[in-house]
């Protein structure tokens, strides 16, 4: 798991971060400071926290993994990441944050 090249996070139902793993070179978006068992609200932008909750609540209604990307902030860059949110069991899920550093050149390709 640590080879990954995205972050892990366990979460809880209610938004509660049960265990993190940040990507193995952590060179844009990274969660700073002590997460576990703080809710994301506290450690994500508001926004981005909101829509979290909602893709994982989605996720344990129809069970299928929700994927949606989100802007981020880092070094005065913007930059865009993509969270995959899978259920584990009813009240748990698995949140893997994939790095798009550059959104506009991954949109090209898939056009192509």
């Amino acid at each position: 798991m640590r080879a990954l090249p995205d972050s892990i996070l366990r979460m809880k139902q209610d938004g509660t971060c049960l265990s993190y793993m940040p990507a193995k070179e952590a060179n844009s978006f990274t969660l700073n400071g002590d997460i576990l068992g703080k809710n994301v609200n506290e450690f994500l932008p508001a926004e981005t926290a909101q829509q979290l909750i909602e893709y994982a609540r989605l996720a344990l209604r129809t069970g299928a993994t929700q994927i949606f990307q989100f802007p981020v902030s880092f070094k005065d860059k913007q930059q865009y990441q993509e969270a995959r949110i899978s259920t584990i069991g009813d009240k748990e899920f698995l949140i893997i944050f994939r790095d798009l550093a550059n959104l506009e050149q991954h949109k090209v390709e898939q056009t192509q």
